[in-house]
């Protein structure tokens, strides 16, 4: 202190007090910066961390729905067969957290990893596991928007094949049972008593055999053998007229298998989708950490 004093002195040709008071006054100054530099650091370091706890937070939660999600989508999957008899209903696990992640401010979340003495590690690293986590929560949201749409899609295409397939067999109920009406009352010999005693055999072993009303079973049990039976007698006349309505039931059918087939692949892809960004997601957080 008193060289710094001497030196004032003999440079502004000032006395001991004077140059005294300029080195406390500097002295103030710069301590007064330095405390308040430190203090604000300080400030920024501990937002810095809330920030990153939040993050970290809301990132292991859209970790957890999102893998839950995946499983009920391949869960959904499995259902999406001809052979399934029950409701097709999906299970939700809705990621709530994506609309308050997006509600960050990515500056804020970017100074939060990339300013400041503990974030000097890894920085190209980390970067990239950052994007990363982003790229993944942008597409999550845009799928938790798509797939129930593609939901309602799906639920509107099959129950309009099944509605139509349904008028088709009623169609054929009642043709089938106008035509056995009038076969019996003018009496079936030769070809046409040996057509019809097989189709009532049929009919007959489909409506005894218990749960026959699901579309698989309808189409395995009697849809079929009887669409072999026409062929076996197709010259008699009858068999176009029945032939008719099997045909529109086995077209629909077919449109049923066939969009459960369509959205089988669909849900299942999702499932895949979601289960890679949970992944991801989960490994960009071991990053950052």
């Amino acid at each position: 202190m008193k060289c710094i004093i001497e030196y004032l002195n003999e440079l502004f040709n000032i006395d001991n007090e004077t140059s005294a008071t300029i080195v406390i006054t500097l002295t103030v100054f710069i301590l007064g910066f330095m405390i308040t530099w430190f203090i604000n650091a300080l400030r920024k370091f501990f937002d810095r961390r809330r920030t990153r706890r939040l993050f970290f937070d809301l990132l292991k939660e859209i970790d957890r729905t999102a893998l839950r999600q995946s499983y009920n989508f391949f869960e959904f999957g499995k259902k999406l067969t001809i052979e399934y008899q029950d409701i097709f209903e999906l299970d939700k696990s809705p990621i709530n957290h994506l609309d308050n992640i997006s509600h960050l401010s990515i500056n804020s979340l970017h100074e939060a990893f990339f300013i400041g003495f503990e974030n000097l590690w890894c920085r190209k690293i980390r970067q990239k596991a950052f994007n990363k986590i982003w790229i993944h929560i942008s597409a999550l949201t845009y799928w938790e928007q798509q797939y129930p749409n593609d939901l309602k899609e799906f639920i509107n295409k099959f129950n309009n094949y099944e509605d139509k397939r349904n008028e088709e067999l009623e169609n054929w109920r009642k043709v089938s049972e106008e035509l056995i009406f009038q076969v019996r009352q003018q009496g079936a010999t030769g070809l046409h008593l040996e057509y019809f005693t097989r189709y009532d055999r049929i009919v007959y072993g489909w409506q005894t055999a218990g749960q026959n009303t699901h579309y698989f079973t309808v189409q395995r049990d009697l849809i079929e053998p009887l669409r072999l039976l026409n062929r076996d007698f197709h010259d008699l006349p009858v068999v176009l007229v029945l032939n008719n309505p099997l045909l529109g039931v086995t077209n629909y059918y077919e449109n049923l298998v066939s969009t459960l087939r369509v959205y089988n692949r669909q849900f299942n892809s999702l499932g895949i989708s979601y289960k890679n960004s949970s992944k991801i997601i989960a490994k960009g957080l071991q990053i950052l950490k």
